[in-house]
């Protein structure tokens, strides 16, 4: 998406309503690329995983330089697919998100805590998402607690600050996927581990 600093993405949406996530990533194509640099090496002192975000925006020096990104990539699809099938996995079952819902006034700043799912999205994989517990209060009280969790990104700061209300009863959820071309053994996955779970709340219910 931005191997041309967004370009050919802010052509085709130049006259279309954007949310603000993609306004501002389409923004940072905009800056010079020796400002996003130095940008990515002043944060990456404080905050690696933010650095490494900024420097994605920076696009590529030469159509070389990209085909050789395309080749690393299809051949990291190829090993990813050879060490599934050298599990013998049927599906996997993961997290779709690192924390709950999170408000509208963080989530454009948290966007990149959509890994779990932008790496099914990049490797084509089928996947979906079932409802499987709610957050209670024993969950906010480990996740300030620094025992259990200690923030060391801004961005898991700012997952922190949108924890602090309203996260209480929130639905959470798992993500289960599947091999291309096998959405009925993803959606087989999903109705049995519901049934499972339906059971589950019924028993202690």
């Amino acid at each position: 998406m931005m191997a041309d600093r967004g370009v050919r993405l802010r052509k085709m949406l130049k006259n279309d309503e954007l949310a603000l996530p993609l306004r501002l990533l389409l923004k940072l194509g905009t800056l010079p690329v020796w400002l996003v640099k130095a940008l990515a090496f002043i944060a990456s002192f404080k905050d690696p995983f933010g650095a490494s975000i900024l420097g994605c925006s920076v696009g590529f020096d030469s159509i070389p330089d990209f085909f050789d990104h395309v080749t690393l990539f299809q051949n990291w699809q190829e090993e990813f697919m050879e060490a599934w099938l050298g599990k013998r996995l049927d599906a996997v079952i993961c997290p779709v998100f690192p924390s709950p819902a999170p408000t509208r006034d963080v989530i454009h700043q948290v966007t990149p805590c959509g890994l779990y799912c932008q790496l099914y999205n990049s490797l084509n994989y089928p996947a979906g998402v079932i409802p499987v517990t709610t957050v209670n209060k024993e969950d906010l009280r480990k996740t300030f607690d620094e025992n259990f969790f200690t923030a060391n990104s801004m961005i898991h700061k700012l997952l922190l600050k949108a924890c602090q209300i309203f996260s209480e009863g929130i639905s959470v959820g798992v993500q289960c996927v599947a091999l291309p071309f096998q959405e009925e053994m993803c959606l087989r996955v999903m109705r049995d581990l519901n049934k499972s779970l339906q059971e589950h709340r019924d028993y202690i219910g």
